[in-house]
């Protein structure tokens, strides 16, 4: 089977995503869709994809780190964000990122990469 990745994006307001980001009091996001064509993933393990060290298990996957995604997650949510994945075995995975269009840093703002922490 070829790979297919299809990317889109869409721009949603606070009412449509406000379960999802709670405590965020921006008013526009945007909302980033990834989809592939692969081997799925089980819905019991599409929460644990985000976890530190997390690997699924299966054998025909090349093994990695497991820290991608918990790293993805966490960027995400510094920045007043989410990620989530949908998925079933065989039908591939949709991953939603949703990020506010304005982001309220303060001015002082700076960021340690040392500090980083998952």
């Amino acid at each position: 089977m070829t790979p297919v990745i299809r990317i889109s994006f869409a721009e949603s307001d606070q009412g449509q995503t406000g379960a999802r980001l709670s405590g965020n009091t921006d008013s526009r996001f945007v909302e980033i869709q990834l989809q592939d064509n692969g081997i799925g993933i089980e819905k019991s393990s599409l929460e644990k994809i985000f976890d530190i060290f997390s690997q699924l298990p299966y054998n025909q996957i090349p093994n990695g780190g497991g820290i991608g995604l918990a790293y993805c997650r966490k960027i995400i949510r510094n920045h007043g964000g989410n990620i989530t994945a949908h998925s079933e075995p065989g039908s591939g995975t949709v991953f939603s990122v949703i990020l506010p269009v304005k982001q309220n840093l303060p001015q002082d703002f700076t960021h340690n990469y040392n500090d980083f922490q998952v």
